[in-house]
């Protein structure tokens, strides 16, 4: 959606369904809410929870008044529960639970973003287990932008996803930036062609029926 096609969405929804409670999970949420649901924010009852695994970034993002996130957690999300290797790179924003290709990355002018400068151990969980552990409200949309490690969020959170997800973003590769990472084609097939999925079936609806109003 456009910017004036967002704006119409969110005015639509708080005048028809002004109680309507949408919790979107921001999964790697350095820098704060992405630009693009800045408008969203706008929604009366709209709530963002992220997860980051970096400690600094987690404070900063506490700290600071207009990152657009309510609640954030020090977790990585994966597909499992335990302890993790995570990359840290010379640009923060490319640290990963997979290692650079740096064969591969050395192609690109940005290639010294990847420079591998550290490794740190990191707790993770997966979606299903975190919202298990610790009885929070599931979310709505899913925005995972986490270096190639986005299929295994998935992959841990099918029973969040098949029940209550009516909407997903992320980030997703065609060439292994990564070693091991799943790349697009192991993304895709979590969502066969003409599989019903029940997912989130009655705000589904709603969603349909603001956008039918809308075009």
């Amino acid at each position: 959606m456009d910017e004036s096609t967002t704006s119409k969405f969110v005015a639509w929804l708080n005048k028809h369904y002004p109680h309507l409670a949408v919790v979107m999970y921001d999964i790697g949420a350095r820098y704060g809410i992405h630009y693009l649901y800045l408008e969203l924010l706008n929604l009366k009852k709209f709530n963002v929870v992220g997860f980051e695994p970096d400690p600094e970034e987690v404070i900063k993002q506490i700290q600071a008044k207009n990152s657009g996130i309510k609640q954030i957690f020090p977790l990585a999300l994966a597909e499992s529960k335990g302890m993790r290797e995570i990359y840290i790179t010379k640009h923060p924003g490319c640290s990963s639970l997979y290692p650079p290709n740096l064969d591969l990355l050395s192609q690109y002018l940005s290639s010294d973003f990847f420079e591998l400068i550290d490794t740190k151990l990191v707790e993770t969980i997966s979606l299903d287990e975190f919202i298990e552990q610790f009885d929070v409200v599931p979310p709505d949309f899913l925005k995972i932008d986490i270096q190639g490690a986005e299929y295994e969020v998935l992959q841990g959170g099918k029973l969040t996803v098949s029940n209550n997800v009516v909407g997903i973003f992320l980030e997703t590769q065609l060439r292994e930036l990564y070693l091991g990472a799943p790349l697009f084609p192991e993304i895709h097939s979590l969502f066969p062609v003409g599989q019903e999925s029940g997912i989130g079936e009655k705000r589904g609806r709603i969603i349909d029926r603001a956008f039918n109003q809308l075009t």
